[in-house]
Order: C-alpha cells, then sequence, then structure tokens
C-alpha cells in the first residue's frame, strides 16, 4: 500500500484504472529512486573515507536525510549535491588532522568538482523550467540525461593529468 501511495503521491488507487495509472509511474519512480541512491552512496562513501563525526558533519547527514526524504523530483536533486559537495570541502579543510595524502586529497577534489556539476545541472534545470515556453519545459526535466557522463568529466580530466605526468 506504501509503495502505491509514494508511486500515484496522492492517494491509494481504489479501482484497476487508478492503479494502471500509478503502475504507469513507476519508470519515472525507479528513475527518481535510481537519483536518490546515487546520492545517498556517495553520502556513505564519504562517510566511510573520512570518518568525521562532530556536531557539525552530523547536522549536514541529517540535513542530507532531510532533504532526501521530502524532495522526490530530479528537479530538487541540486540540494543533495550542494550537501556532497560541502561534505567533501569540509574533508578537504580537515586534511592534515584526518592525515590525507595527496592521492585522497586529489580524490576529495574531484569528489567536489562532480557535484558541483550535478548541483550546476541543478541550476541550470530549474533557469530552464521557469524560462522556457510551456511547450518546452520538459526540456529541464531532460538535462538529468546528460548528468550521469557529465558528472565523470573530472575523474576522465584527472586520469588524462596522470598520464601526462607519467614518465
Amino acid at each position: 500500500m506504501l509503495t502505491l501511495l509514494v508511486i500515484s503521491f496522492d492517494e491509494i488507487p481504489s479501482n484497476f484504472t487508478e492503479i494502471l495509472a500509478a503502475v504507469k509511474r513507476i519508470p519515472g519512480f525507479a528513475a527518481s529512486f535510481a537519483v536518490l541512491m546515487m546520492f545517498w552512496l556517495q553520502h556513505r562513501l564519504w562517510s566511510r573515507w573520512y570518518g568525521l563525526e562532530n556536531s557539525r558533519t552530523i547536522l549536514y547527514s541529517l540535513a542530507l536525510i532531510f532533504v532526501m526524504l521530502v524532495y522526490v523530483y530530479p528537479l530538487r536533486m541540486i540540494f543533495e549535491g550542494l550537501f556532497s559537495g560541502i561534505l567533501f570541502r569540509i574533508a578537504m579543510q580537515n586534511s592534515k588532522s584526518l592525515g590525507l595524502n595527496q592521492v585522497e586529497q586529489q580524490r576529495s577534489r574531484n569528489h567536489v568538482h562532480t557535484w558541483a556539476i550535478a548541483a550546476g545541472f541543478g541550476a541550470l534545470s530549474i533557469l530552464l523550467a521557469l524560462t522556457l515556453p510551456n511547450d518546452w519545459v520538459q526540456v529541464a526535466g531532460h538535462m538529468y540525461f546528460i548528468l550521469i557522463p557529465a558528472m565523470q568529466v573530472p575523474r576522465y580530466l584527472d586520469r588524462r593529468r596522470k598520464k601526462s605526468l607519467a614518465p
């Protein structure tokens, strides 16, 4: 029942036609879920890498969980990207106390850049949604199809940089 409520977004379907309409929304729900899981797994990775446990990072983690529970639509994913960028910046600011080596610092920089790209796509999507004519507003949502390849750019550039430095 809860799954049907989440998929249908307003109330539990009461007949076959409403259930069928709710089922047709599953691909959109799955895509939103995938984006949410992508952000959550990155946060989990960050938590395991740095192990920071202080009131500030706990507050950021709780804020991330709150945002994930409240905002389902990909348009609102900008906030998770923002939080991930903040968390990796916190780790970089604490690199000495964490004892991060150059590889770990570069990895953190790559993640800051990756999530800055995600936040940029979210901001661009919002801008498009607010400024495009009604017939074209769906383009704002289509921006997210480009997001995953775009988020690979910092890693790609880092590999190229490493190859150019190799003897």
